[in-house]
């Protein structure tokens, strides 16, 4: 019988929890439009990321999208999706083409909402965060993997990267800039949590945390990843530090928080007026292709940087035709094509799990997240 489920995907499961109801048996699906677009500039960096997805080199590649390709795509995006979709500028390090300002400015005046994500390196100074405050940056996201300078700066590959990053964080606060810190989450770090929040707290106080967990590909293939069973421990770790946060925390790759964050509210009590403000259920149903796409430096778009399937090429096709109509983004973003216990979970429309490690784990980006521990209701019937 539990065959039939991992078969069909079991798109009607009968929920015992009234409340958990409300929040599970609708899909969310994003066809018409990305909320977030990573675009990599470039691969160009200074820093040697032990967890580089890009495998970044050192000097921009004579193939990269030109300025007028750029403003191009730039075009398309104003006129085909929503006012709420934001680029976020990365790489690489955004500040090793010289014609990031032409960029930035070109997306200002089209009125496109933009980020960036520069590398703490010593191109970015204070008169350039000046100038990104007055073209009306979003946010500046900074890297930041341990509250320990050694760890991070081994992570990172180059020595004082953490302490220049602390300075660049302090810039970017005074500024009034609003600030979001990346970290890395993976098996030498992740019993850390505790003591990068406290840091974080005392010293940085960003507007947003983003916990990133592993990926292995790119340079991240080397790196260990926590087990399923002390991922389950570090979400429900997380929670506890959610809770009284005095700033906002996301997850990156870690959609299977959401699951922890939600049944945690509702065991404590919460109403689903309370739950859906919070900026984790905001964040529901967005994952790899479906609320975020990706384009690379050549042009080439992926439904998230960390998931390597080519979907596109914006040297010969239109980024909004792309998002809307590609047959494999159209089915990555229906959870009821996923395979194994992610396409009968009940909160598969919520999560989704990560299809970037999927795909790293299995070569199926529909196969189950393969850091996840929850078994379903359905499951739970049988066994």
């Amino acid at each position: 019988m539990i065959e039939k489920f991992f078969n069909e995907g079991n798109t009607h499961i009968k929920k015992e929890n009234p409340v958990e109801e409300s929040f599970l048996n609708k899909k969310i699906i994003f066809s018409e439009y990305p909320l977030l677009i990573y675009w990599e500039l470039t691969r160009a960096c200074d820093l040697v990321c032990k967890h580089c997805r890009a495998n970044s080199i050192k000097n921009p590649e004579q193939n990269e999208l030109n300025t007028n390709q750029i403003f191009k795509i730039i075009d398309d995006i104003r006129e085909n999706f929503s006012k709420n979709t934001t680029i976020v500028f990365t790489g690489g390090d955004p500040l090793k083409r010289n014609d990031l300002f032409e960029i930035i400015d070109y997306t200002r005046k089209k009125g496109v909402r933009f980020a960036l994500a520069p590398s703490a390196t010593n191109l970015i100074t204070y008169k350039i965060i000046e100038k990104l405050k007055e073209s009306g940056v979003e946010s500046i996201s900074l890297s930041l993997d341990s509250h320990n300078p050694d760890i991070h700066d081994k992570i990172r590959g180059v020595e004082k990267t953490f302490q220049r990053t602390i300075e660049l964080a302090n810039i970017i606060n005074s500024l009034n800039i609003n600030l979001q810190i990346n970290t890395l989450i993976y098996k030498e770090n992740y019993n850390d949590l505790e003591r990068m929040y406290e840091f974080l707290e005392k010293n940085i106080k960003p507007h947003r945390w983003s916990l990133f967990l592993l990926i292995k590909t790119g340079r991240g293939t080397e790196l260990e990843e926590p087990t399923a069973s002390e991922v389950e421990k570090f979400n429900n770790r997380l929670y506890k530090i959610h809770k009284n946060s005095s700033f906002l925390i996301k997850t990156t790759e870690l959609h299977h928080y959401r699951r922890t964050f939600i049944k945690r509210m509702i065991n404590e009590g919460k109403s689903i007026e309370e739950i859906k403000k919070t900026s984790i259920y905001r964040g529901a149903g967005i994952r790899d292709g479906n609320g975020i796409i990706f384009i690379s430096s050549k042009g080439f778009v992926y439904p998230s940087g960390f998931l390597p399937l080519i979907v596109g090429n914006l040297k010969k096709n239109i980024l909004s035709d792309i998002y809307k109509n590609s047959s494999l983004l159209k089915k990555l973003r229906d959870p009821d094509n996923f395979e194994g216990k992610c396409g009968y979970c009940e909160f598969r429309y919520i999560c989704g799990g990560s299809r970037a490690r999927a795909f790293a784990k299995t070569k199926n980006p529909f196969s189950s997240e393969p850091l996840c521990l929850y078994k379903p209701q359905v499951f739970n019937k049988f066994y």
